[in-house]
């Protein structure tokens, strides 16, 4: 209920803020020239929301090409509640296909033997979750749908736009947040 949409418009061509300013009236429309990438979107979207916010708030980065149910906010800021407000809580990703197939149920890495994966990758979200797992502890987060502290941000810093303009930013990150004592989830 308490939700404020920031939308980072990079350079599209397609009218999109004048077609959220019209549907969306409350949505702020952050605008960039094609040169963002994703970190860059991202970084400034925090930006301006670190400027607006309450130390006891959070932010939630979203791709453009990802969906949500209903209860998706509420269930994301529930795990972190349940952390202790101490939490990055990630999004496990499920196949858009048929809604179900787990695609990344939380990143790892074992640096020994070099092998890493995500887990509960091509199984069954729904049967996962009716074994009683609803939520994984991986080693790093992608940041396609990632609720973090607002006081976390602050203590680790924003995205890394310089040194990763697109990939491993979000990875990046959640290494930096965990080291500062924020545990990781993906619910």
């Amino acid at each position: 209920r308490n939700l404020k949409v920031v939308v980072i418009d990079d350079g599209s061509t397609d009218h999109t803020a004048e077609v959220l300013a019209q549907r969306f009236p409350d949505v702020a429309v952050l605008r960039g020239n094609g040169d963002l990438w994703w970190t860059g979107a991202t970084a400034l979207g925090v930006a301006y929301v670190l400027d607006r916010c309450d130390s006891g708030d959070f932010v939630l980065t979203l791709n453009n090409d990802t969906t949500v149910g209903p209860e998706y906010v509420q269930t994301l800021v529930q795990v972190a509640l349940d952390e202790g407000r101490r939490a990055v809580v990630g999004s496990v990703a499920v196949d858009s296909r048929d809604g179900d197939t787990i695609a990344d149920g939380g990143p790892y890495v074992n640096w020994l033997t070099a092998k890493s994966g995500s887990r509960n990758v091509g199984q069954s979200l729904r049967e996962v979750v009716d074994a009683g797992v609803t939520t994984t502890r991986p080693d790093f987060l992608p940041g396609r749908g990632t609720l973090i502290p607002v006081k976390c941000i602050r203590a680790v810093g924003n995205f890394d736009a310089t040194r990763l303009p697109q990939y491993a930013a979000d990875y990046e990150f959640s290494t930096r947040a965990a080291r500062a004592g924020c545990h990781l989830v993906m619910s």
